[in-house]
């Protein structure tokens, strides 16, 4: 019987959007990707499954051009 998907208790409900914040943010811990991951035997989990990476990079990168803007090691001469 192929029906909704059971989540059990104490599993947050997924959220795409507070999702990618937790996987982008490298200091926050907004409690989605310690219980998500992408489905890598649905058509596009494999994709995410390979991008999340790469997500997890680009936040990294950001977080330290921002912590360098913010703290004048990176200005505009």
């Amino acid at each position: 019987m192929a029906g909704k998907p059971v989540v059990s208790l104490g599993y947050p409900k997924f959220d795409p959007l507070i999702y990618s914040l937790d996987t982008l943010v490298p200091f926050a811990n907004l409690g989605q990707r310690d219980y998500w991951a992408p489905n890598r035997s649905r058509d596009g989990g494999r994709l995410s499954w390979f991008y999340r990476p790469i997500h997890v990079l680009l936040g990294w990168f950001f977080a330290t051009i921002f912590v360098g803007a913010v703290t004048g090691l990176i200005r505009r001469d």
